[in-house]
């Protein structure tokens, strides 16, 4: 049984929002922390230690580039159509 440690500390938002900075700060690492969450998670996934993430070459700072920013972009869009779907054939039945 393996055991789920994040040794990246990839779920950690409250490092930048201790920096002491203005209110638009926060609330832009807020904002670049849920956008890239998507990302975040689907790394613990294959975790650097493990043979996969060893092969991909996977870092700490894998998943909030350009390529966790494309992946983390498909997910919301798709989460927001199939939303957006179930929420308009709501109103239809009856």
């Amino acid at each position: 049984m393996a055991i789920f440690i994040d040794q990246c500390k990839r779920l950690e938002a409250a490092t930048e929002m201790a920096s002491g900075g203005s209110m638009l700060s926060t609330l832009m690492a807020w904002l670049q922390f849920v956008f890239f969450l998507p990302a975040k998670l689907a790394m613990l996934i294959p975790d650097g230690n493990s043979a996969l993430g060893r092969y991909f070459e996977l870092d700490c700072s894998s998943g909030t580039h350009w390529g966790g920013a494309l992946f983390s972009g498909v997910v919301w869009v798709a989460l927001l159509v199939g939303v957006s779907f179930a929420w308009d054939g709501r109103g239809a039945r009856r």
